[in-house]
């Protein structure tokens, strides 16, 4: 089971100090990419079971909003 999220709207420091991974059942593996340039602002997340060989997060020469995470399965 893979669960994708957009326009999640946090910051890494919210994640933290909302403690926001202990809510996600331990049997998902958390992959969060929070916009660099403006807190709140964008961002994804994906939940999975199955673990990706290889994540990337943005792309080389785009913008910095956390508007994408690159899995290979």
């Amino acid at each position: 089971m893979i669960l994708c999220l957009n326009e999640t709207k946090i910051d890494d420091e919210k994640i933290d100090s909302k403690n926001i991974h202990a809510g996600i059942p331990s049997s998902y593996a958390q992959y969060w990419n929070c916009c660099k340039i403006k807190k709140g602002y964008s961002g994804t997340a994906i939940f999975t079971k199955v673990r990706p060989i290889n994540v990337e997060y943005d792309f080389p020469g785009h913008d910095q909003e956390g508007r994408s995470v690159t899995m290979e399965f």
